[in-house]
């Protein structure tokens, strides 16, 4: 039962005994039941097997091109763009289009860019800027402010009233226990919006000292954020070995020492520094 009688001469028949597989012709020698090899072209043909039957239905694609899938359509070749150049170094992918192209470098998918700034950490301030004078090499002015979520600082950006004798301006980030100096760039200043790069330090949720000096002979007026907690915390009401908000520190001439003590912060800087930190 299954048999299959074949022709194995002239006037000559044979019969094949039923089997389980596929017939598979070999040629002039007799037929013989067999697995179908899917690696092997004699047994599968030359033409892709199409999508419908479980093949992949791809062509040979242009030489640097990646598959893309999307839930429109089967998957599809995109070819790779060549991006080079300073406005175009970067290789893009959008996906709305499911496609490649070359631009700049883009942050969290085109959002804008992060910003927190300074203020003194009581949150009591008026929200008025006023100039405040900037001369002293060793006097640094000094104020807590607090970071609300983690950011990672790649530029700061101060405000000039007025500048008689430029110099260098040295600012400097510390932690809140002031052992531990996280920030120290300088700029010479202009009047108006002075931003200076900052080699991506990550800040996280917390309370920081920010300190303001010069670094070299300056004589500059800038924009701090005022604060009614100055005559409250700026005293002799201020308990001895208690950490100040504000006030001044002396730190050798020119630089930002390595650590601050914020229980000994003397006199009143009326206003708190203020600094617009990006990521």
């Amino acid at each position: 039962m299954g048999d299959i009688i074949y022709g194995s001469g002239i006037d000559t028949l044979l019969k094949l005994s039923g089997a389980a597989g596929f017939l598979k012709s070999t040629g002039a020698a007799a037929p013989a039941w067999s697995a179908i090899n899917l690696a092997a072209s004699a047994d599968v043909g030359t033409s892709i097997l199409p999508v419908a039957n479980g093949g992949t239905g791809l062509a040979a694609t242009a030489d640097d091109a990646v598959f893309v899938g999307d839930s429109a359509s089967a998957v599809t070749a995109r070819t790779l763009p060549t991006c080079s150049g300073a406005t175009t170094d970067k290789l893009l992918y959008n996906i709305s289009t499911n496609s490649f192209s070359c631009g700049t470098d883009q942050t969290g998918g085109g959002s804008t860019m992060t910003t927190v700034t300074t203020k003194n950490a009581s949150g009591l301030g008026t929200g008025a800027n006023a100039a405040v004078a900037m001369t002293s090499l060793t006097a640094r002015k000094v104020a807590l402010f607090t970071i609300p979520y983690s950011i990672t600082v790649n530029q700061l950006t101060y405000n000039v009233g007025a500048v008689t004798t430029a110099g260098t301006i040295r600012f400097c980030v510390y932690n809140e226990a002031g052992s531990s100096k996280l920030i120290d760039v300088t700029d010479v200043p202009a009047a108006g919006a002075n931003p200076v790069t900052v080699g991506a330090v990550t800040l996280t949720p917390g309370n920081y000292y920010i300190a303001f000096g010069c670094a070299t002979t300056c004589s500059n007026t800038v924009f701090m954020f005022t604060s009614t907690a100055n005559t409250v915390v700026n005293t002799s009401a201020v308990p001895t070995g208690k950490k100040e908000y504000e006030g001044l520190y002396t730190m050798t001439s020119g630089t930002c020492n390595t650590t601050i003590d914020p229980t000994a912060f003397t006199g009143t800087i009326s206003h708190t520094p203020v600094v617009r930190l990006d990521n």
